[in-house]
């Protein structure tokens, strides 16, 4: 995780680091979302 955040930010110094960033971040939301939305079915079931 660490070496992915560490090149998401050395491309943002490049044409497309926003692009790269916004992506990345976009996949670490849906990631969390995803994450809290099946911990309360865990817990229901």
């Amino acid at each position: 995780m660490g070496a992915a955040t560490l090149e998401a930010f050395r491309l943002l110094g490049s044409g497309d680091g926003a692009l790269w960033f916004i992506v990345w971040t976009s996949l670490m939301v849906a990631g969390l979302g995803l994450a809290l939305a099946t911990v309360p079915a865990i817990g229901a079931a």
